[in-house]
């Protein structure tokens, strides 16, 4: 759990330090970020398949100002999630 929350915090810092730097982040870069944060964090859980498609994510925008990632990954195999717990 401590590997989860360490690798959060440091997504979420590197979100901010992209938001703050460009103060007009465009939709590409925001979604680049968050492809490779997202690639680093399913690695821990899975081995990703070859190739830039391994991991796909949509955003939508709706009307009510809510957004939605989708996310889609492509993986060879899963890792046994209790043996990647950490107490």
């Amino acid at each position: 759990m401590r590997v989860v929350k360490k690798q959060n915090q440091l997504i979420k810092e590197r979100l901010e330090n992209v938001m703050l730097q460009d103060r007009r982040p465009g939709l590409e870069t925001l979604l680049a970020v968050v492809k490779s944060e997202v690639s680093m964090l399913l690695s821990n859980y899975m081995s990703l398949s070859e190739g830039s498609n391994a991991v796909e994510i949509v955003l939508d925008a709706f009307e009510s100002g809510d957004y939605q990632f989708t996310i889609k990954a492509r993986a060879d195999r899963l890792f046994d999630a209790g043996k990647m717990l950490v107490w």
